[in-house]
């Protein structure tokens, strides 16, 4: 096994805590109020290292992994209770059951210093989770309002034609908030009780909607074929004067139809319109508003003359009478 370079000075020091005996055997001094030498490995096939570089890697990487930790214990937002008691057993464990050669009585006081350290980072933690869990929840009611507020609108104002992407992303803000760290199970259910009430509720009114306007243009499709019929028995007719009437209240009834479906509306229209332009078509020329106009006048024309010629006699009757006085 190979020194990196840089690395030395680390391995000479380490070098100071063990030895190998002839038959192979590594042992590692510990320091402390009783110093003992604890066996802590074997070279089994004849190849001794006195250098010991096997096990004082060993060490030296465990010492790098406690330097890693308390990084991770400053700087790491993410790092856990459970992650930081599960780091901790495994440094102790390397302490109680030595495996490598080093100075295992300044690790032993790393280890301690790294347990004040992990404990006061574990209350952080429990402050940050509260706060945590406080806001998660803050922002999980908020996602429920907007999805209530949403019920609040006017049906004919939004017709339900965004709901379901409302209800797509409300649900994906949802599994995204609440991983975030876990919740209390009572209050968590709670909120997600009342999520899948108004849920169900969207998709209730929503279908009520769509049913209702269904059934409305359907309505509206009946009226106006009803109108499309009796204009079909009206446009053959020789009778305008009433054909006119007729169809007038056509147009009439066709306003009053109100909207159906666009497409069905669009078809209905075209069909009624042809068969009003038929029939006004038909009509005979003296029978259009212009002859008959003209009619009304060269009436009244007659009538003027009639009255003129009246006139006329009643002032030679006059004259006669004025002569037979004399």
């Amino acid at each position: 096994m190979e020194i990196r370079p840089g690395e030395e000075t680390k391995f000479a020091e380490a070098m100071k805590f063990g030895r190998v005996d002839e038959d192979g055997n590594v042992y590692v001094v510990i320091e402390g109020a009783t110093p003992a030498e604890v066996r802590v490995g074997q070279y089994s096939n004849g190849e001794i290292d006195p250098e010991m570089k096997f096990y004082i890697r060993r060490f030296i990487d465990q010492v790098d992994k406690m330097l890693l930790f308390a990084k991770r214990l400053d700087f790491a937002k993410d790092i856990t209770s459970a992650e930081i008691d599960q780091s901790l057993a495994g440094f102790n464990e390397f302490l109680e059951k030595p495996s490598a050669v080093g100075n295992y009585s300044a690790l032993r006081e790393y280890v301690t210093e790294l347990t004040e350290l992990s404990q006061r980072r574990k209350e952080t933690n429990t402050v940050m989770r509260k706060e945590l869990i406080e806001s998660t929840f803050t922002k999980l009611n908020e996602i429920i309002a907007k999805v209530e507020a949403y019920l609040s609108v006017e049906v004919p104002k939004n017709h339900f034609r965004d709901s379901q992407a409302l209800l797509d992303d409300t649900f994906t803000k949802w599994k995204e908030t609440k991983g975030r760290v876990p919740l209390p199970k009572k209050e968590s259910d709670a909120l997600w009780e009342r999520f899948v009430s108004v849920r169900e509720e969207i998709y209730k009114k929503r279908k009520e909607f769509y049913d209702s306007r269904k059934q409305k243009e359907s309505e509206v499709k009946s009226r106006k074929d009803a109108i499309i019929k009796e204009a079909e028995s009206k446009k053959d007719t020789m009778n305008f004067d009433e054909g006119k009437k007729a169809f007038a209240q056509f147009m009439k009834d066709w306003k009053a139809a109100g909207s159906g479906r666009r497409s069905t509306d669009d078809e209905q229209w075209a069909k009624f319109n042809a068969l009003r332009d038929y029939f006004y078509n038909r009509i005979p020329e003296d029978s259009k508003p212009q002859r008959q106009e003209r009619a009304k006048w060269d009436n009244n024309l007659s009538e003027l003359k009639t009255e003129i010629s009246g006139l006329d006699a009643l002032q030679a009757l006059k004259k006669k009478l004025e002569k037979a006085g004399k």
